[in-house]
């Protein structure tokens, strides 16, 4: 009680999300697009090209990954397998 504990930014989770991809055999790419809410868009995929994968962006704390027309909050462990079962 009393304590607070610090708020991983996106950039963190950013590292984080591009070191269990590669550690995981895929590559993590930024898109050159971006969310509606202003966020950069990723591709993680088998490929460098990534046409095969799925796409994502990070929020604070949260890997948003892309269903359709939807975006819903997925585990980092969620998106790569997700991502290698493209």
């Amino acid at each position: 009680l009393g304590h607070s504990f610090p708020t991983r930014r996106s950039s963190d989770l950013r590292s984080v999300v591009e070191e269990v991809a590669a550690a995981s055999n895929l590559v993590f790419l930024a898109t050159g697009k971006a969310h509606e809410k202003g966020h950069a868009l990723f591709r993680v995929s088998r490929t460098v090209d990534g046409k095969i994968g799925v796409t994502v962006y990070l929020d604070d704390d949260v890997v948003w990954l892309q269903e359709g027309a939807a975006w819903k909050p997925v585990g980092v462990e969620d998106m790569v397998r997700r991502a290698l079962a493209k």
